[in-house]
């Protein structure tokens, strides 16, 4: 070994390695390679491509922006609670059609043409009303419900219809103006006895009263709704009792919309 080769060693094992420090992550941004059709292209002579070669383009860094999903607009959201009546028919002895109270609690998604909505309806019919003819009496029938449906609002597929602020309190209503049909699953209950029952379920609501501003993002409506359901008779032997579809369900809900 010279002595340069010593000098060399030494001076490798005392010297620190230089580090350069890594640019910061852009997550915001991509970029992306992409051919620069601006330049000309010098492959042959005075730009043109040489026989038997390939055209080339020289290629260029673009810098192009991602989406950020937490921008994307999230479907409007609604809940809501009402009571109101339901006319039914069935338990009484003589067929005649009676109110009974009912209850209302319905949730949903969406708030453009179309929509889904979920509910929970109940009538309480129990020892609501009496009568007895011979030796037979009036059975009152409860009835809880629990209803998928679709909402489809005409409102919306109108391009003419009014946005802020050319809106009124007429105009905000039709907007809010749904069709309901979808499937439901009944348990019926008379006496001691109970039943399940599916069927089809229809239905239509409007928001009638607003009661915040009309500019605000979240919103407190008084809603007006009907709802019927449409399945199969349920015969009980003791007592002996059919049970069919109410007559119309009526109903006032305060809801909320965020």
């Amino acid at each position: 070994m010279t002595i340069w080769s010593a000098v060399a060693l030494f001076w490798l094992s005392t010297s620190e390695p230089t580090t350069t420090p890594l640019a910061p992550a852009r997550p915001e941004s991509a970029v992306v390679v992409a051919p620069d059709t601006s330049a000309p292209d010098t492959s042959g002579p005075e730009g043109n491509v040489a026989p038997g070669a390939q055209p080339t383009l020289p290629l260029t860094l673009v810098e192009t922006e991602r989406s950020d999903p937490s921008t994307l607009p999230r479907p409007r959201l609604f809940f809501g609670v009402g009571a109101g009546a339901a006319m039914d028919s069935s338990g009484t002895v003589d067929g005649r059609s009676v109110p009974v109270p009912a209850f209302y609690i319905s949730t949903g998604v969406g708030e453009g043409d179309l929509g889904f909505e979920a509910a929970l309806c109940s009538t309480q019919a129990s020892g609501r009303y009496r009568r007895r003819i011979g030796s037979q009496d009036d059975v009152g029938v409860d009835r809880s419900a629990i209803d998928l449906m679709v909402a489809v609002r005409p409102a919306w597929f109108d391009p003419a219809t009014p946005t802020l602020p050319s809106r009124t309190s007429a105009t905000d209503a039709w907007r809010s103006v749904a069709f309901d049909l979808g499937v439901a699953i009944e348990r019926i209950s008379a006496s001691q006895q109970s039943a399940f029952r599916l069927g089809i379920v229809a239905g239509a609501h409007v928001d009638l009263v607003r009661l915040t501003p009309r500019d605000s993002s979240s919103t407190f409506a008084l809603r007006l709704g009907m709802r019927r359901m449409f399945a199969s008779p349920k015969v009980f032997a003791m007592p002996a009792l059919t049970v069919s579809d109410t007559r119309i369900e009526s109903t006032a809900s305060l809801v909320a919309s965020f």
